[in-house]
């Protein structure tokens, strides 16, 4: 693997999705980071290698692959038992790459796989197209970045690196092109896979960050993702990785030249033109659309349900997908992405997340807050299947206590509210969107529920006051010009478990004093107060004016 990075910190730009801002991550805390969130391994062993992929697992494609050996003799030796032009001996990665690439390809070929092929990327630095773009706010950002970041003029790229293989796909339901790029990119990434030798094979951990790193951007470039296959090979053994939103799982190692069929079925499954093994959500698609008198264009859509998931008939709605509004960068986690869609003529914003086990359900609190002043309304939601019963999972591979880690597909779509606070216009444009917000708060409090996560992200302006230009606007109500959004951290007040242990939840930089120390109390409405306190501190020292950071960042930041 090849990574490299930039020296030239980018710029803030304005979009009209909000601030953008680069990552100005350093190759090294990059690697940390992934390390960090890479969390617990789990070995599916010879189970998870012997099951993977079941749908290739009948008798149809088992002949199949038999006739492959049949007509394809000169690419396997079954008296050798090995692949053709896979040299065993080798002191160099690099004999190991056009081989590979050839077998992958003459296994697309012979099935008749459409709109997939392997390539060659190991001395290609594909661009971390998003690294440099991410739609979060200032408060994400260390003093001195922001301060960096001001002065630099353009944005340009930070990170790209080099997978030794990159399969790509192109058309379909889930890849923007209809042809394959001129160079390789990961928003057309299918799966990817590590070269390495039996010598240098060891270092196991130093090869699943290099692998992670590539699934990373994957994830983030795709934005529907649900999980993605990964392999590590050498000259004699492979090993499959399945990256979700739960646990990194592998397999055991196998020779691939005793196992033939084992591994042209590995190869399948990453190949699969039915993209939903592949690992896309198919809820979120791209279709061609005809139009007479222009070029056809390659538009996002998405299928939404109308109904309540309770209800005996199910409705269904396909909308377009005007972009993104928040995309989550790390691969475990909730992995909250929000979407822009235009639904009967009407802006929403569709919110996906993966919930883990056995926290209160976010679509039951905004069920209760129906009609409230100062928060977010829901329109419908729904609730699919969990992170570890995806595709190529087999529950076997997993003990108890990593199944507790299972995290389940939610999806959410409500009013499609304004930016941040901090595209405040005047003083009292901000206090007053300011204190619906609190007021939010305080009508969420009288139903018996707790926030736990305010933050500069979850207050917005509601999108008619977002664009008032006088604060005292008489068409846009009280309660309407501020709001408190994201309650998948919240609780029922009434609740006894876990509160003396669950303590420190919420956005660090605003959490409160006793929050951050801990010492066992529950969270309550004094800390979310103090986290509005210190949202509001933040902007005003932080903002000479509206639109205009300080250029120089007040030393009460610095030490934040």
């Amino acid at each position: 693997m090849f990574i490299s990075e930039d020296t030239a910190l980018p710029s803030l730009q304005d979009t009209p999705h909000g601030r953008v801002y680069p990552d100005a991550k350093t190759i090294e805390q990059l690697r940390a980071k992934v390390k960090q969130d890479l969390g617990a391994l789990v070995d599916g062993g010879d189970v998870f290698k012997d099951n993977a992929f079941p749908h290739l697992k009948t008798a149809d494609w088992e002949a199949k692959v038999e006739q492959f050996f049949t007509k394809k003799s000169s690419l396997y030796d079954k008296t050798l038992k090995a692949w053709s032009g896979i040299p065993q001996d080798t002191s160099l990665e690099r004999d190991l790459y056009e081989p590979l690439v050839e077998i992958i390809n003459r296994v697309i070929s012979w099935f008749g796989i459409r709109d997939r092929t392997a390539l060659n990327t190991s001395r290609i630095y594909v661009p971390h197209e998003q690294e440099g773009a991410e739609m979060l706010d200032s408060s994400q950002l260390r003093p001195d970045e922001a301060e960096r970041l001001g002065d630099a003029s353009d944005a340009r790229t930070v990170l790209k690196s080099a997978p030794d293989i990159m399969i790509v796909g192109r058309g379909g339901k889930c890849f923007k092109d209809e042809e394959y790029p001129v160079k390789p990119n990961y928003a057309s990434c299918a799966t990817i896979w590590e070269v390495k030798l039996n010598k240098n094979s060891a270092s196991f951990e130093d090869h699943v960050v290099q692998l992670y790193i590539y699934a990373r951007q994957c994830f983030y470039e795709q934005k529907n993702r649900n999980f993605l296959h990964a392999v590590l090979i050498t000259q004699t053994h492979v090993q499959l990785f399945h990256f979700n939103r739960s646990l990194l799982v592998h397999s055991s190692r196998f020779n691939y030249h005793y196992n033939p069929e084992t591994f042209v079925r590995m190869v399948l499954g990453m190949l699969s033109p039915d993209e939903s093994h592949l690992g896309f959500d198919m809820s979120i698609f791209w279709t061609t659309e005809d139009d007479a008198e222009e070029t056809p264009q390659r538009v996002q859509k998405m299928k939404l349900m109308l109904s309540e998931p309770e209800a005996e008939i199910k409705m269904w709605q396909v909308v377009p997908v005007n972009g993104n509004r928040w995309i989550a960068k790390e691969i475990r986690g909730r992995a909250t992405t929000c979407w822009s869609i235009t639904q009967n003529g009407v802006r929403r914003l569709v919110k996906k997340l993966w919930r883990i086990q056995g926290r209160d359900e976010e679509w039951n609190f905004f069920k209760a807050v129906k009609g409230m002043k100062g928060v977010a309304q829901m329109y419908c939601y729904q609730e699919g299947g969990t992170a570890l019963t995806h595709a190529s999972l087999i529950k076997g591979i997993f003990t108890e206590e990593q199944l507790k880690f299972d995290r389940i597909w939610c999806c959410l779509t409500f009013e499609e509210y304004g930016p941040t606070l901090e595209s405040f216009k005047s003083v009292l444009h901000l206090l007053y969107a300011f204190l619906d917000a609190v007021n939010g708060h305080w009508n969420l409090w009288n139903i018996g529920i707790l926030h736990r996560d305010i933050s500069l992200n979850n207050v917005l302006f509601g999108r008619k006051y977002a664009k008032a230009i006088d604060p005292l606007d008489p068409k846009i109500k009280e309660g309407y010009r501020g709001v408190i959004i994201d309650l998948d951290l919240a609780i029922w007040i009434s609740r006894t478990e876990s509160n003396r242990n669950d303590v420190r939840t919420g956005t660090k930089v605003f959490q409160s004093i006793k929050v951050l120390f801990g010492g066992g109390w529950p969270h309550d409405f004094l800390d979310d107060l103090e986290s509005f306190f210190l949202l509001l501190a933040w902007v005003l020292f932080t903002y000479e004016a509206p639109g205009i950071l300080k250029k120089v960042t007040p030393a009460i930041v610095k030490t934040w």
